[in-house]
């Protein structure tokens, strides 16, 4: 699927609405790469190209200063109180103090 896929998009290419047909075929490409776990063997080469590039793009991101901000990190800070889990995160997992 991946390999015509791409080819499709090369013979596209070259059209006049090139752009236009690279990008309706995103979709397809990203539904045949993005998910190892119900990828087909013949696009194992995309699904590492694709989750290589995923975890380099997320770990630039959140270790970079925008990135640190946005995980909202405090860093090595004392907690002089302990007050536990919020009762609601708590039931949430279906666990207790008790």
């Amino acid at each position: 699927m991946l390999a015509g896929a791409l080819a499709a998009a090369a013979v596209m290419a070259v059209q006049d609405d090139r752009l236009l047909a690279i990008h309706a075929l995103e979709p397809q490409l990203l539904d045949a790469i993005a998910w190892p776990a119900r990828a087909r063997p013949e696009d194992s080469h995309g699904v590492a190209f694709f989750t290589s590039f995923r975890d380099l793009t997320a770990s630039g991101f959140w270790s970079s200063r925008v990135g640190v901000e946005d995980l909202r990190y405090t860093g090595n800070t004392v907690v002089p109180e302990w007050a536990g889990c919020p009762e609601k995160a708590l039931r949430r997992f279906g666990v207790s103090y008790d």
